[in-house]
């Protein structure tokens, strides 16, 4: 969305979503301010002083000893965000779509590049696709 939309689209944009995961952004606080479901995944910002304060919103974090050092440029190798996985996001990002009140409305859908189709499924059918397509254990 950056340099595409203003502030009044982007906040129009994430009155819709069924689920927002990004890093802690602004983003985060206007999703989570809209009651929107919405997964921080946080590294060296401290969440007790920068977290939405929403019960829509949950923390991913794994913080080294040198965390939170506040630094947008990591001065050894940025483990606080290297020690997440994708896996770990993915999971906690689907437990978060499959236990809302809306879950068994919630739809996957699949655009194939090649032409242009759309499949629509439901949410687990989806969630069990990507985890085969991401060579998920």
């Amino acid at each position: 969305m950056t340099g595409k939309t203003d502030l009044a689209q982007a906040v129009a944009i994430l009155s819709l979503v069924n689920l927002l995961v990004t890093n802690d952004t602004g983003p985060a606080h206007v999703a989570a301010a809209l009651n929107r479901p919405t997964l921080v995944i946080f590294g060296p910002t401290n969440p007790l002083t920068t977290k939405p304060f929403s019960r829509a919103a949950e923390i991913l974090r794994k913080p080294p000893y040198c965390a939170p050092c506040m630094l947008r440029d990591c001065p050894i190798d940025h483990r606080c965000m290297t020690a997440i996985s994708p896996d770990e996001v993915f999971e906690r990002a689907a437990a978060m779509l499959e236990s809302s009140p809306l879950s068994d409305k919630l739809k996957f859908i699949d655009h194939a590049p090649k032409d242009s189709s759309l499949t629509v499924t439901s949410l687990a059918e989806g969630i069990d696709k990507l985890k085969f397509v991401g060579h998920r254990r």
